[in-house]
Formats: structure tokens, sequence, C-alpha cells
């Protein structure tokens, strides 16, 4: 059980992880986008 639960929420937190720098984009790259 340890074993099987412990994948998904390393997945979850390296996900979580490539979120926030995709939100990070996102905020740099939208009012650029608006500009142009």
């Amino acid at each position: 059980m340890e074993a099987t639960t412990a994948i998904p929420f390393k997945a979850a937190d390296v996900d979580e992880k490539c979120m926030r720098k995709e939100k990070k984009s996102w905020q740099w790259l939208l009012p650029r986008l608006r500009k142009g």
C-alpha cells in the first residue's frame, strides 16, 4: 500500500510545481500578448 500511495503523491507534487511554473509564465506572457 505504501509504495502505491507514495507514487501518486510524488506525481501530484511534480504536477503542482509544473503548474506553478506555467502560471508564472502565463502571468508574464498574457500582458505581452495583449500589448502585441
